[in-house]
């Protein structure tokens, strides 16, 4: 792979201390803490819930249903919350931040953005202790965890919840796996679709939007490709607000997207859809809609999963041309399929084409409603992530360089360069840019163990 020459200046620690101090006032502005249980709630929330229907609903609710009229009327056809179907389950009053920090918070758990967790797949390409995860949560990072192992590896978290009677019997234990679902405020997840599923809600509130099938969410396309979810519900209305002990039933294939309103934690589970199957479904909705960008995504990551990478590569190249780059994750996975298929130069290429699309996207937007700087930015540490990843890290100080520059304080991307300079041999510059997120993000045990690892 190319490497590039292109060493970025460094930030002043004071500097970006003093920016953090202007991060910390807008979290303070917009959340507040709980009266219980620790986790905390969001002052701007009105602004979250607004275009909400009138009974906080676009989807059917119900306080109970007999397994007959559930199998009968919503079993695999469209989703129904369960209003206090969970609210008897332990987990609701045990689960404060204060035990989950002192009994788990040594446990790793998968973790990313809602748009890294949705374009890979459903998994995270990132692990991080849920003490890292709780502690990054109050420091304004978007992160989540979305982990399907690890209530499966802590009986003592199993014990406290368990499905709705109506809805065990969709879910057995050998065809389905257990989800945990941990975020801050404001964060979530974009628009997708997977297996049939059920999420129990312990803290926080949930916003859903539900489309069936072959319909869009954003079915006017007002919402720019690389819109956040905090935007996503500025623009659409409509949607669900789940509560704490709501149950909401998906059925499969429905596209959703989902937006934290405060601290959220949540448990389920959701049906195993093998990579075969997925694939299936993809190559049959693109034999009558080619262009389908969502079955395109779904064909890629299906066929990479598969060892299929040729196949992978012309559907994820497709996608991308389609959306002009501006989907910096499907970007990525075809970097990704293209490196794995023996093509590296062609992987370079790919995101050196993307960098430029999102540069004269920031200088010329091409929707009403223009992506935030911050969304900029997290593509190019998305960018920057994929050369670490192959260890090209001077290639990598380009995107960062560029991320830093349109979010200085911006501690994930700091954390990164300061990866990458060390493994150049420039410790100087790796400690500045350590210091520099030490100041955005006290107490980050990450930085903690990379100053010691520099002496």
């Amino acid at each position: 792979m190319p490497r590039k020459r292109a060493r970025q200046s460094h930030n002043k620690w004071w500097w970006a201390a003093a920016a953090a101090v202007a991060v910390v006032g807008r979290l303070a502005a917009r959340q507040k803490v709980a009266p219980r249980n620790g986790w905390r709630g969001d002052a701007g929330a009105a602004d979250l819930l607004r275009g909400l229907p009138p009974n906080g609903c676009d989807v059917d609710a119900a306080a109970a249903i007999s397994l007959r009229d559930f199998e009968a009327e919503y079993r695999g056809k469209k989703p129904l919350l369960l209003r206090g179907a969970a609210a008897h389950w332990p987990a609701l009053e045990k689960w404060t931040r204060a035990y989950l920090l002192e009994h788990f918070g040594d446990r790793a758990a998968n973790v990313g953005t809602g748009s890294d967790i949705i374009y890979a797949g459903g998994g995270a390409a990132n692990h991080a202790t849920l003490r890292d995860l709780l502690r990054q949560m109050r420091n304004g990072s978007d992160a989540v965890a979305f982990d399907a192992r690890l209530l499966g590896t802590l009986p003592e978290l199993a014990r406290d919840f368990a499905a709705p009677p109506v809805l065990a019997r969709a879910f057995p234990a050998a065809a389905s796996y257990g989800l945990l679902s941990l975020g801050p405020s404001r964060s979530g997840l974009p628009p997708h679709a997977h297996g049939e599923a059920w999420l129990g809600l312990v803290a926080g509130r949930k916003r859903w939007f539900l489309r069936a099938p072959g319909t869009a969410i954003d079915e006017e396309g007002a919402v720019h490709p690389l819109a956040s979810i905090r935007d996503w519900a500025a623009i659409l209305r409509g949607g669900c607000l789940q509560a704490p002990g709501d149950v909401l039933y998906v059925p499969r294939g429905w596209t959703h997207a989902t937006l934290n309103v405060g601290e959220a934690l949540a448990v389920g589970e959701q049906a195993q859809w093998p990579a075969t199957d997925r694939l299936r479904r993809a190559r049959a909705v693109l034999a009558r809609a080619p262009d389908d960008v969502r079955a395109l995504h779904s064909a890629g990551v299906a066929a990479a999963h598969l060892g299929r990478f040729d196949e992978s590569v012309a559907a994820l190249g497709r996608a991308v041309a389609l959306t002009r780059c501006l989907q910096p994750e499907v970007a990525v996975l075809l970097a990704e399929a293209l490196h794995a298929a023996g093509r590296p130069e062609e992987a370079s290429e790919t995101i050196e084409r993307c960098r430029g699309a999102h540069a004269a996207e920031r200088a010329a937007p091409t929707r009403a409603h223009p992506p935030s700087s911050e969304a900029l930015a997290a593509a190019h540490l998305k960018f920057a992530r994929f050369y670490l990843g192959a260890d090209a890290f001077d290639a990598a100080l380009g995107p960062l360089g560029d991320a830093l520059q349109l979010r200085p304080a911006y501690a994930e991307a700091l954390l990164e360069r300061a990866y990458a300079l060390q493994r150049l041999g420039d410790a100087p510059g790796a400690r500045a840019d350590l210091l520099a997120a030490d100041a955005l993000a006290p107490g980050d045990v990450r930085v903690a163990r990379a100053l010691r690892a520099l002496g």
